[in-house]
C-alpha cells in the first residue's frame, strides 16, 4: 500500500472519489502479499496492484461499479465487499489465479475515516517509526497495513557507483546514507539519488550512529572506497557490529588481502563469514549501473535467504 498511499491521498484532497481493493487473506503461491493494495480513481485510474495482473481486470470492473453506486446513493464504507479469487483444474478459464494460489481482495470506498487512518500512516512512514492501519472487514474482523522504518543503506565512499547504487536503493523503499571524507566527493550533487551525503571518515560516522542506537539489522552497509585507509577501520567496526548485511568492494586479491588484515585487526572467523566481498552478485557487468545492479541483487537475496541463482534452477515456492 505504501506504493500509493501518496497519490491516494492527494486525489482524496482533490475531491476525487477513491475505491480501495487491498488483499486482505492469501493461501498458497499469491502472488501478491496481505496488505498490497490497488486505488481506482473516478476517472478510471488504476494505481498499484494486487497480484501479478490475472484478477485487476476484474476488481477495476468491481471497484468501477462501487465508484458510481458512491457518486448515486453516497453509501460509501457500507458498499464494502470482500470478493475471492482462486482457480481449479476445471475452472481454468475464470477469473483467478493461474499460479494456483487463492487470495481475498477487500474493495472498500475511500470514506473520510479510513482516509485518517492512511494520513496517520503516512506520517508515521515519514517520521521512520511503525505505523498500522486496521480496515474493517464487511461481516466482522480487519485486514491490518503495517509500516516498518525504511531499510537503511549506508554507502561508504561516493563514487559513480555510489549514485547508481542509490537510485536502485530508492526503488527498493531504502533510505540512503553516502559517507565520504573526501570533500570534493561529499557533495548532493555528486550523489542527487542520496537522501542523506555526509563529510567524515565512514568508521567515525559509523561509531557516532551505533553509540547512538541508530543502527542495526535493517541497517545494510556497502564500502565503495577502496582504499585501504577507509575500508579497513570501517570494515573492522562493522562487522563487530550487528548489522544486517556488509560488503566490500574489489578485486579478488584486493579482497583476500584485506581479509588478512581484518585478522590481523583480531577478526574471528564468525565474523569475516559475514563479509561479502566481492560485493554483488556475478552478473558479468562492469559500468556503474551495472555494478550497483548486482550489489542491489545481493542485498535482496541476502535479506530473503537466498543465494541468487537463476529460478529455473531453484525449488520450492518462487517468491514469499
Amino acid at each position: 500500500m505504501l506504493d500509493i498511499l501518496d497519490a491516494v491521498l492527494a486525489s482524496r484532497a482533490a475531491g476525487r472519489r477513491v475505491v480501495m481493493a487491498v488483499v486482505a487473506a492469501t493461501w498458497s503461491s499469491s502472488p501478491r502479499p496481505v496488505g498490497s493494495a490497488m486505488a481506482v480513481l473516478d476517472d478510471g485510474t488504476a494505481l498499484g496492484s494486487v497480484s501479478g495482473g490475472c484478477v485487476e481486470g476484474d476488481v477495476l470492473s468491481r471497484a468501477t461499479d462501487l465508484l458510481e453506486a458512491v457518486r448515486v446513493d453516497g453509501a460509501g464504507a457500507a458498499l464494502a465487499e470482500v470478493v475471492h479469487y482462486g482457480v481449479s483444474d476445471d475452472d481454468a478459464l475464470a477469473v483467478g489465479l493461474p499460479c494456483g494460489g487463492e487470495l481475498d481482495v477487500l474493495l472498500r470506498p475511500l470514506d473520510d475515516e479510513t482516509a485518517a487512518s492512511l494520513a496517520e500512516l503516512a506520517a508515521a512512514r515519514d517520521a521512520g517509526r511503525p505505523g498500522r492501519v486496521r480496515l474493517a472487514l464487511p461481516g466482522g474482523g480487519a485486514v491490518e497495513v503495517e509500516v516498518r522504518p525504511p531499510a537503511h543503506l549506508v554507502v561508504a565512499g561516493a563514487g559513480l557507483a555510489a549514485e547508481a547504487l542509490a537510485a536502485q536503493a530508492r526503488l527498493l523503499g531504502m533510505r540512503t546514507t553516502v559517507v565520504d571524507a573526501r570533500e570534493a566527493f561529499a557533495t548532493a550533487q555528486r550523489v542527487p539519488s542520496a537522501d542523506e551525503v555526509v563529510l567524515d571518515w565512514p568508521h567515525r560516522w559509523l561509531q557516532a550512529q551505533a553509540d547512538a542506537g541508530l543502527v542495526g539489522l535493517g541497517t545494510s552497509l556497502v564500502v565503495l572506497t577502496h582504499d585501504a585507509k577507509f575500508d579497513l577501520p570501517l570494515l573492522e567496526l562493522a562487522l563487530r557490529l550487528d548489522l544486517g548485511y556488509v560488503g566490500a568492494m574489489g578485486s579478488r586479491r584486493t579482497c583476500a588481502a584485506r581479509r588478512t588484515d581484518l585478522v590481523q585487526r583480531g577478526l574471528g572467523e564468525a565474523e569475516l563469514a559475514r563479509l561479502h566481498d566481492p560485493v554483488g552478485l556475478d552478473l558479468g557487468g562492469r559500468s556503474p549501473a551495472e555494478m550497483a545492479l548486482s550489489i542491489a541483487a545481493e542485498l535482496v537475496a541476502a535479506r530473503h535467504g537466498r543465494t541468487g541463482g537463476p529460478l529455473r534452477a531453484a525449488t520450492g515456492r518462487i517468491s514469499g
